[in-house]
């Protein structure tokens, strides 16, 4: 498969995801929503940061074992992109504040008291989902400008419509 046919399979890969994750917003699926956003959020996130790291032929390039291992943590990718302005201050804010809420869900223990996840209210669960779509929608479209800037380079479309879905 050409490398043109290959990049327009990923944006397309990129908008089912987006559909998927639109749809569980809509639905109010709380599990669905955290769980989609922070996979599509994590997976833009490799990419933005290969491609901040100038990685633009991952088959060749030896440092890519940075990107795909496990020694970075999602925060240090984060702020790595934020310091090279690879993702625009909005899009950090918006990523940053779903990572946030993700890790005090899932990781954080809050003083002798059960995981959030178990004691969430209905308007925080609201709030975490909006938060997920804004972080999966931010960095599906740092990730599409970046595709744009280095697409000679690439092989990706030259042409990607990076408009805002509504859930």
């Amino acid at each position: 498969m050409s490398s043109r046919l290959e990049g327009k399979a990923f944006i397309n890969s990129m908008r089912e995801g987006e559909g998927i994750l639109n749809q569980a917003v809509r639905e109010g699926r709380f599990s669905d929503s955290v769980l989609g956003a922070w996979a599509l959020t994590e997976l833009q996130m490799n990419g933005i940061f290969q491609l901040a790291m100038g990685i633009v032929d991952p088959e060749h390039d030896k440092r890519i074992g940075i990107v795909l291992g496990y020694n970075l943590q999602f925060g240090q990718k984060l702020n790595f992109a934020k310091e090279t302005e690879t993702i625009t201050s909005d899009e950090y804010e918006k990523i940053n504040r779903f990572n946030n809420f993700r890790n005090e869900l899932l990781h954080v223990k809050r003083k002798g008291k059960p995981a959030w996840f178990f004691t969430i209210t209905e308007e925080e669960k609201k709030e975490v989902i909006e938060s997920a779509w804004e972080a999966a929608h931010a960095s599906m479209t740092a990730m599409i400008r970046l595709i744009e800037h280095f697409r000679g380079r690439m092989g990706f479309p030259s042409e990607v419509n990076t408009e805002k879905s509504e859930p």
